[in-house]
């Protein structure tokens, strides 16, 4: 006799669980990388939610989105920023650049209205 399958929720939420571990230690690292500081404006981050102020909270900026083929788990693909840089970058006012130099935020310029 075969054993009786795992049910599907338990499954879901454990792979659910080991996503989010996993895009936890990507931001880790990109927060080691960008050593607490906003790449943005260098003002000074905290990683754990509970030590910090909703504006010295480090976000993560993912310079690819994941609806065009980002990876969440691509260290190299996030930018740490703190909040109001971040709105800016969500906003579609500056955008994220990676190259063998680092990362340079260039501002996106707007199309005239006919």
């Amino acid at each position: 006799m075969f054993p009786k399958p795992e049910p599907y929720a338990r499954v879901k939420a454990r792979t659910k669980r080991q996503q989010a571990q996993d895009r936890a230690r990507a931001r880790r690292a990109a927060y080691v990388r960008a050593k607490g500081l906003c790449e943005r404006c260098g003002a000074v981050l905290v990683l754990e939610l509970a030590k910090a102020t909703p504006f010295t909270v480090a976000q993560a900026h993912e310079i690819r989105k994941r609806s065009l083929g980002g990876d969440p788990l691509d260290e190299a693909q996030i930018v740490i920023v703190c909040a109001a840089c971040h709105e800016v970058l969500t906003t579609n006012r500056e955008r994220a650049v990676r190259d063998e130099a680092g990362v340079s935020f260039v501002p996106i310029i707007p199309k005239e209205r006919v």
